[in-house]
């Protein structure tokens, strides 16, 4: 499920990635991050999905990728000894 919020998440609509990221906080919240692989995935997949929006310079989105990435980091702090 976490793999189609991904996508969804990376998806041009912006319908889809607001949703999309509703969805993996509420996930983030009730779920804490289990090792340093899920830890490693999660950060490295919304980092390159932040990545491709700085590139295109899709601020609209921002606003929905940005706080995930917070979350993610904030969570796997520890985890990944950052």
């Amino acid at each position: 499920a976490l793999n189609i919020l991904l996508i969804l998440l990376a998806h041009p609509n912006v319908a889809f990635c607001s949703q999309a990221s509703i969805r993996i906080h509420s996930f983030l919240d009730f779920r804490p991050i289990h090792g340093r692989e899920e830890a490693a995935f999660l950060l490295s997949t919304v980092n390159k999905i932040f990545s491709n929006l700085s590139q295109n310079d899709d601020s609209e989105r921002y606003s929905y990728v940005l706080p995930l990435l917070t979350i993610i980091l904030d969570e796997s702090f520890d985890l990944l000894q950052i």
